[in-house]
């Protein structure tokens, strides 16, 4: 079982995703799991479509309004909201097969007005 979680960071001026320590940190095995579990976010992340990807990543890591994000993509408000939400589904499914993992997202883009 993890007891860390991952959360979006930043690294060397381009994005990264690192595990924040848990109290298991120091135990191998549970670094060698944390190390696992990063890597398939990682491939995760990296096989969504580039527009998806992007989106995702203005609104968690960056956390921007999907206002702000279909103004920097130059698409409406609802694309970019589909956006996010297609990308967090495809994340959530791709790792869905790692037990006992935290989905590492807050939730999905304002679920209040869904």
């Amino acid at each position: 079982m993890l007891e860390g979680h991952i959360v979006p960071g930043e690294m060397a001026g381009e994005s990264a995703l690192v595990m924040a320590p848990g109290p298991s940190a120091e135990r191998p095995d549970a670094r060698a799991e944390q190390a696992e579990t990063l890597a398939r976010y990682r491939a995760a992340l990296d096989a969504l479509p580039a527009e998806q990807r992007d989106a995702f990543l203005l609104y968690e890591e960056s956390g921007l309004s999907l206002a702000e994000i279909a103004s920097i993509s130059g698409v409406g408000v609802e694309t970019a909201k589909s956006r996010v939400r297609y990308a967090l589904a495809k994340l959530r499914r791709a790792l869905a097969s790692t037990a006992d993992v935290p989905v590492p997202f807050a939730g999905t883009p304002e679920e209040s007005s869904l």
